[in-house]
């Protein structure tokens, strides 16, 4: 069963959640043409249906044999237990849509997204290190190194010497997004920037995963969420395949 939720994890993600409305804010004042409600009202229905493919992945093909022991704690969305791989796919493929249809100019929306999304993977993994995901391989009390381990616990609230693979998750996302920002200021790779947090985040995570000890179901021989990361990366070639003429592919998946 599930321990008991510590409160920094809501508001860990909670304040993440406000920095990038602020971020977004920020981006579309740059862009006096666009409508933030608009932008706004996009996001909100494209990241309910992020949560709820975001959760239906991490139960069913994650963490299935988890769930399958404890159907009970399927509904306890609160503890997190959300892929985020599936819901940015979902999330994405839900503002193409709503951005065709809405006649939004998805270049700078997608700036401002790429611009959010390693800060919300940073408060992810802070929040991660609280809500017991996310954690590397315990160690013995005399077979480590003494630099970035601690106690901290697992998905069941258990503690043990562990490293700190959420501090790393942390500093991942914290250079990803200096990157990003550091186009955004200098006004480089309009368009593009998503396809390169897209690839950045995709292989930080592909190489956070090595060494995580989750309890995740084994898919092809391998961790579940290697083929999800990998399949972000791809996803994030492919917008730089496109780069500003996102229209195609907004055309395309829309199905006008």
């Amino acid at each position: 069963m599930l321990p008991e939720l510590s409160y920094q994890f809501g508001l860990i993600i909670t304040s993440g959640l406000l920095e990038s409305a602020f971020l977004l804010w920020w981006q579309s004042k740059q862009v006096p043409t666009q409508n933030i409600r608009k932008w706004l009202d996009i996001l909100l229905i494209s990241g309910i249906i992020a949560i709820i493919a975001a959760r239906i992945v991490h139960v069913w093909f994650i963490n299935y044999r988890y769930f399958s022991a404890y159907p009970s704690d399927i509904w306890d969305i609160w503890y997190g237990g959300l892929n985020w791989q599936s819901g940015l796919i979902a999330g994405l493929t839900a503002i193409l849509i709503l951005a065709r249809h809405q006649n939004i100019n998805l270049a700078p929306l997608s700036d401002g997204i790429a611009l959010c999304l390693p800060l919300w993977m940073l408060h992810g993994w802070w929040a991660c290190r609280y809500g017991g995901c996310g954690y590397s391989t315990a160690l013995g009390e005399d077979n480590h190194s003494t630099w970035l381990v601690g106690y901290l616990p697992d998905q069941f609230g258990d503690v043990w010497l562990r490293y700190e693979w959420q501090i790393l998750g942390m500093a991942f996302a914290l250079c990803i997004w200096l990157i990003i920002g550091s186009f955004t200021v200098t006004n480089r790779f309009q368009g593009k920037r998503l396809g390169y947090t897209l690839i950045l985040i995709g292989v930080a995570m592909l190489a956070l995963s090595l060494g995580r000890d989750d309890l995740v179901t084994t898919r092809i021989g391998t961790h579940g969420t290697r083929w999800l990361d990998i399949l972000v990366i791809s996803l994030g070639v492919l917008w730089l395949r496109w780069g500003t003429n996102n229209d195609k592919i907004t055309s395309e998946i829309a199905g006008v």
